[in-house]
């Protein structure tokens, strides 16, 4: 009798153990991952929800702790979007005005779509972003890679769509110079600009 004690006690024992093993973790799509810490690595993961929004992250790899968080993670903000529901008020379209005049200053801000800007004037009115933080994203592979973009960033290495460029239409088709009218200065403008080869 005392043998059939011992052995449903190792059974319950067993079992329990056998039960807290198996727990595993799974990372659905969508997955708020903002109380995970991904390390100090500076590897450009992909988009993911973080507190609800869809936003860059970086870290030292996918597997944290044995556990996989590649599912929750998308190739670009619009595939998040779209998946996740994720809110985009952080962009808000009809603060997009292409013929502001923005100084020419690098002052970086982060916008709250992990977008590096040059200022503040160019991330309000060419990126439409309603709320940034001073300095750049900590994210600083991705950005605009196209040295005559207006939010141009040197140390992007890989391009992710977000270049702007002043509009250049001030209706006097041929005004090179933009001085509301086509001369020969124009001509020699466009022509000293012959067999350069552009980025």
């Amino acid at each position: 009798m005392n043998h059939f004690k011992r052995l449903f006690s190792f059974l319950i024992i067993f079992s329990s153990l056998l039960s807290i093993s198996s727990q595993v973790i799974i990372v659905m799509p969508c997955d708020d991952m903002a109380e995970v810490d991904f390390g100090e690595c500076d590897m450009y993961m992909g988009v993911g929800i973080v507190n609800g929004v869809c936003t860059n992250i970086s870290g030292c790899g996918w597997d944290v702790n044995g556990v996989d968080y590649s599912p929750a993670f998308y190739m670009s903000f619009e595939d998040c979007v779209s998946a996740c529901n994720s809110p985009i008020e952080c962009v808000d379209p009809s603060l997009i005005n292409p013929d502001a005049a923005c100084y020419a200053l690098w002052e970086p801000v982060c916008g709250c779509n992990g977008v590096t800007y040059s200022n503040d004037c160019y991330a309000l009115n060419y990126g439409g972003v309603t709320s940034w933080t001073s300095g750049p994203c900590d994210m600083n592979l991705l950005g605009c890679t196209y040295m005559q973009a207006l939010n141009y960033q040197a140390d992007a290495s890989l391009d992710d769509g977000s270049c702007l460029f002043a509009p250049c239409n001030n209706g006097c088709e041929g005004d090179i110079d933009g001085d509301s009218s086509v001369t020969i200065n124009d001509i020699l403008l466009l022509l000293s600009n012959f067999g350069n080869i552009c980025q």
